[in-house]
């Protein structure tokens, strides 16, 4: 990097603002790829000063001491691509698994006790969004990530928290239809050994949710309550 056609040249001052704290020297010191050779100069209106340093990669630049302090800048920007993880950040299922991690770590959300209220956690491969994406794989359209087991942590199953607490791979990608089947509010029904929720069997049998709501009520047995009798027709036959 030119440092004499640094647009921040033209913003530097040689003296200090009124107020200013006393100027600590850095000269000499080595931060991650950077090594500070001296200072250039106050910003006129950032009130941070301005220092010279030399990449391990050889290039020079100007680099404002706060974000020296705070490791906010650690190189020349040689070491972007090579920091550079998975590159997804800005995409759908980045947030879901952002999404995912706050409903059990936030307790400021409003759904906070359907998940961190219950002891609803996440194994600890989770955390690591390559280990998720490995796993999970590409979300369908629409589709949102969910748990196997609506009672269960979000667990892959594989991990060494996992195997030692016995926590079966939980996670899966569901539409919003499938997860409004999965919630613990739903009524089960037991027919033939197969377990579904009342919205399920209503959509098998071809009977309305109505209709066998009203005959479960009823005391009629579940195989009664999604009978499908077909009405007889009313029109008289020419």
């Amino acid at each position: 990097m030119d440092i004499l056609n640094c647009s921040i040249l033209a913003k530097l001052r040689p003296r200090s603002p009124k107020n200013f704290k006393h100027r600590i020297t850095i000269a000499g010191r080595e931060l991650h790829h950077l090594t500070v050779f001296g200072f250039v100069g106050y910003h006129v209106t950032e009130y941070a000063s301005y220092w010279l340093c030399r990449c391990s990669c050889g290039n020079w630049s100007i680099v404002n001491r706060n974000k020296l302090g705070q490791e906010r800048t650690t190189s020349c920007g040689c070491r972007s691509a090579v920091q550079k993880t998975h590159g997804m950040r800005q995409t759908r299922i980045y947030r879901l698994w952002v999404g995912m991690l706050t409903r059990v770590r936030n307790r400021n959300t409003k759904s906070q006790h359907n998940y961190i209220g219950r002891g609803i956690r996440a194994c600890r491969a989770l955390y690591k969004f390559e280990n998720f994406y490995t796993l999970a794989g590409d979300p369908p359209p629409k589709a949102s990530i969910d748990r196997i087991d609506n009672n269960g942590h979000y667990s892959c199953g594989q991990c060494s928290e996992c195997l030692e607490n016995n926590w079966p791979m939980n996670i899966k990608w569901s539409s919003s239809k499938e997860q409004n089947r999965n919630r613990r509010d739903n009524r089960l029904i037991t027919i033939s050994g197969r377990t579904e929720c009342l919205a399920a069997w209503a959509e098998i049998s071809g009977v309305l949710s109505a209709t066998a709501h009203y005959r479960l009520k009823r005391n009629r047995t579940p195989e009664q309550a999604f009978e499908f009798k077909e009405r007889p027709s009313r029109r008289r036959v020419a």
